[in-house]
């Protein structure tokens, strides 16, 4: 009777041993998307002549920065077109910085399709969940861009 127990005890140290490897697997792909998801792409510079890269800044209206269920940031809040041309490529830019006024973190999102094209006086809703800990969070700028169709 004692040696099956001794069995059993040593077949749960197995089944434990051969998890733990797959459950450190997990938690080493969760931070490279994390990373992955903070880096943004670099900035063009919106001053130069060229057509290409002239952007229109965008109103943004009802925005909002909540707490998540998981203690992130939840930013909502609609991007109206409030320029004469219709644009296409519309962006949203996010700096969030801590309470001393230090970066946490910067990223820029597409929240249109690539072929969509907003007209004047249209308006798009968004809602990103920032990978930024609420209780972190002093201060953040938001910026909403698109390009105007040539």
């Amino acid at each position: 009777m004692r040696k099956n127990m001794i069995n059993l005890g040593g077949f749960k140290k197995t089944v434990f041993l051969s998890v733990l490897p797959l459950i450190s697997l997990g938690v080493v792909s969760y931070g490279l998307e994390i990373d992955a998801q903070t880096e943004s792409p670099p900035v063009k510079n919106s001053t130069n002549s060229n057509s290409q890269n002239q952007v229109t800044f965008l109103e943004i209206r009802d925005l909002t920065i909540e707490r998540s269920p998981t203690n992130l940031l939840e930013v909502k809040g609609n991007v109206y077109n409030n320029s004469t041309s219709e644009l296409h490529d519309i962006k949203l830019t996010m700096k969030f910085f801590d309470k001393e006024g230090s970066p946490l973190v910067k990223n820029e999102y597409f929240i249109t399709a690539p072929s969509y094209v907003m007209k004047t006086d249209d308006q798009l809703s968004f809602d990103k969940l920032e990978v930024v800990n609420f209780q972190k969070l002093g201060d953040s700028e938001i910026i909403a861009t698109g390009k105007p169709i040539s």
